[in-house]
């Protein structure tokens, strides 16, 4: 059968914990503990910002308000440590969430984004590599083909890798190069007819090697061929079971690779590496045992091992050991196989056949490197997650309180990255103009009404109003203030300019 390629990830949401997990907090194929942990942040864009008092300021009642920048109210609260009251419905309040456990039990979490993971090339994708949770596979979204990590997603890369083979040589292949690397023993196996021939995905692709390629012909070479870049279908000895060998624009590296055939593919041959297969003709049924070190005559068996641009044709030695080449880039090697096959029925003529063959993915040394997704929380203050990176602005939400006061940082400038994005606001006395009632910057007749109106107790005035309307500091608001005002305002008498 040909072992089934995955070729498709996995899905996924945001964050995690900030410090590395220990390996046995997952579990992995065979139960394999893991070879290395590597950190990922996964998270949307999020702001964690406080609000304190300035010198002499009480924001304990005071209401604050946020904005995007197009001037919509995203959030809103009261105090420094209020409830954070969100406004847009694409944002989450993180404020209380200050792990792992906190996140996992959010109220809304089902409903929280999801972020896009783009798995390693050669670690996450196979055929080198998949990305696993648990003893299983993820997979991409149907919709989009894009991989997504999910809050409790335990993920782990389980990847061929080059340095847990025993590596016997190495060479750099040029760019648009093919290399065939023929096994010295096929004249002493007496094959004469293992083959190989290559054609080209596309049209427009010219490749040097033309036609069959006999393994007995060149047993012992190592030949190159030049070749336009892309995929070219791999026939081997006649057969096609729809795999390719690829060709590129760049220069690869590849290691020589030592391995037992049996480690290698599992149950394809017995243990003394012999294939056996059923046949019958003309009512006859024959037994045909094809033996990979063996005479083989009149029972061929064909294997052409592909990696990138290189294929390899080894035969097992007496040990069982083949040696193959494997792509550093993407360390994974198919093994397109065939037969061919000619014995005498009793009527003494020979029948002669071939086919039966397939595809098969060499299992080789692997690595188990943990995914460990990291997200920062907030210690403390509010926090506003999943935002868009643009300019806010925090201020006031009341109209007295701000006339009477400032704050130090107004603009959140908050960025596309992963990163908890920190804010710190101070909350300060503005200086207000000694009768200046109303707190616009002058001193007018409105302020002789506003003044009159608080005394009469027909409006009592806001905020720090009634601290600039004291004009004499008498510690009382009365007549005297009103004439005091009235006075500056004629220009009878001026008041002092001093602020409060």
């Amino acid at each position: 059968m040909i072992s089934k390629k995955i070729r498709a990830l996995s899905a996924v949401m945001t964050a995690a914990v900030m410090c590395a997990m220990p390996v046995s907090a997952f579990t992995h194929v065979d139960d394999l503990p893991a070879d290395s942990v590597t950190n990922v942040r996964l998270n949307k864009p999020y702001m964690n910002f406080g609000v304190k008092a300035g010198e002499d300021v009480d924001i304990s009642d005071m209401k604050f308000a946020v904005k995007d920048s197009s001037g919509n109210k995203v959030a809103e609260f009261t105090g420094p440590e209020g409830k954070l009251n969100v406004l847009d419905d694409t944002l989450y309040d993180f404020s209380e969430i200050h792990s792992l456990n906190d996140l996992k039990n959010y109220s809304k979490r089902s409903s929280i984004p999801y972020d896009e993971f783009i798995p390693d090339r050669m670690k996450g994708v196979s055929p080198s590599g998949s990305l696993r949770n648990g003893k299983s596979y993820k997979y991409s979204s149907s919709s989009d083909g894009r991989c997504y990590i999910r809050l409790d997603d335990e993920c782990y890369y389980y990847y061929n890798d080059i340095n847990k083979m025993t590596v016997v040589d190495t060479m750099t292949v040029p760019a648009n190069t093919i290399i065939i690397d023929a096994d010295s023993k096929f004249p002493e196996l007496k094959n004469t007819a293992s083959n190989v021939k290559l054609e080209p995905y596309e049209d427009s692709q010219n490749c040097d090697l033309k036609g069959l390629y006999y393994m007995y012909q060149h047993a012992g070479e190592k030949n190159s061929f030049k070749a336009d870049t892309g995929k070219y279908k791999v026939w081997c000895s006649g057969g096609y079971v729809g795999d390719y060998c690829e060709v590129y624009d760049k220069s690869v590296t590849y290691s020589k690779v030592r391995m037992k055939f049996n480690d290698a593919f599992p149950g394809l041959a017995d243990e003394n590496l012999t294939i056996t297969k059923e046949t019958s003709s003309f009512d006859e049924k024959h037994t045909l045992v094809f033996d990979l070190r063996g005479d083989q005559s009149k029972l061929a068996f064909t294997a052409v091992y592909h990696s990138g641009s290189v294929i390899s044709a080894p035969i097992p030695d007496k040990d069982g050991y083949v040696e193959f080449w494997v792509s550093n880039e993407i360390p994974a090697v198919e093994m397109d196989y065939d037969f061919d096959w000619s014995y005498t029925l009793n009527s003494g003529s020979t029948v002669f056949g071939g086919g039966g063959g397939s595809l098969r993915t060499a299992k080789l040394a692997k690595s188990i490197e943990d995914l460990n997704f990291v997200f920062k929380y907030p210690e403390k203050d509010y926090c506003l997650y999943n935002v868009k990176p643009e300019t806010y602005t925090i201020y006031i939400d009341n109209k007295a309180d701000s006339r009477d006061y400032s704050l130090s940082l107004s603009k959140l400038n908050v960025k596309d990255t992963k990163d908890m994005q920190r804010f710190n606001v101070t909350v300060n006395k503005k200086p207000l103009l000694l009768g200046d009632c109303n707190r616009d910057g002058v001193i007018d007749v409105t302020d002789v009404v506003m003044i009159a109106a608080h005394v009469k107790s027909k409006r009592i005035l806001d905020g720090r109003g009634p601290v600039t309307a004291d004009v004499n500091e008498s510690g009382d608001i009365n007549i005297n203030d009103i004439i005091a005002i009235a006075a500056h305002v004629k220009g009878k008498k001026l008041i002092p300019a001093k602020y409060v």
